[in-house]
């Protein structure tokens, strides 16, 4: 692991860098930090409303994954 990360998912050849690991924004592991963890309590909420507005909230253009990888940048 000293030149690379290793992905579950299959991606970069299974040995993505660690700056790539760290703003994959389909990473599925141990919280990076403060975007993980936001993110991760958002999700049922994000589902919920998906649901009360029948469908008109879609995923992806609400800059979720922006604030993420800002809050997760955070020392």
């Amino acid at each position: 692991m000293a030149h690379g990360g290793c992905c579950g998912l299959g991606r970069y050849g299974g040995r993505p860098s660690h700056g790539t690991c760290r703003i994959c924004r389909d990473y599925r592991g141990v919280p990076r930090g403060w975007g993980d963890w936001v993110h991760l309590a958002a999700l049922p909420i994000a589902a919920v409303l998906r649901v009360i507005s029948r469908g008109r909230l879609s995923p992806g253009r609400c800059g979720c994954e922006q604030r993420r990888q800002k809050w997760n940048a955070r020392r």
